[in-house]
């Protein structure tokens, strides 16, 4: 199961930078769980906690809308129940046309086949440990 859930962050990345919101809001209700956790304190932005799937989605809607957004994956790490993801992220204010790049690790959470929480880390060895791994 475990190299299927790689496969679904990975499907969604590309969808999402293809296709942008549209695709975002069909992969939340195709692979999200219902009451999926967003937890990103201290990254860009900083949106503490988001929970439940049509608060992500909303989540999601908002983020799109105020800002391009473009993901890029330079690893896939299959950590069992949970894929880390070692990123690069470039945000550009579409009313500001200010951009940052950022490169943040998420660690996806998955039970039972679906996305049960995403959580932003600062760094790979940060997001290695909270999954039980050492770099």
């Amino acid at each position: 199961m475990s190299q299927e859930n790689v496969e679904v962050v990975r499907r969604g990345w590309e969808a999402i930078n293809r296709e942008g919101l549209p695709a975002a809001l069909r992969l939340v209700d195709e692979v999200v769980d219902p009451d999926i956790e967003l937890r990103a304190t201290g990254r860009l932005p900083d949106v503490g906690r988001v929970r439940g799937r049509e608060a992500f989605k909303k989540w999601f809607a908002q983020i799109l809308g105020t800002f391009e957004w473009r993901l890029e994956a330079d690893e896939f790490i299959d950590a069992g129940d949970a894929v880390v993801v070692v990123a690069r992220q470039a945000t550009r204010g579409r009313a500001s046309g200010v951009e940052v790049i950022s490169r943040p690790v998420f660690v996806y959470g998955f039970r039972g086949g679906k996305v049960t929480y995403i959580d932003a880390h600062r760094t790979k060895s940060e997001a290695l440990d909270a999954v039980g791994l050492r770099e």
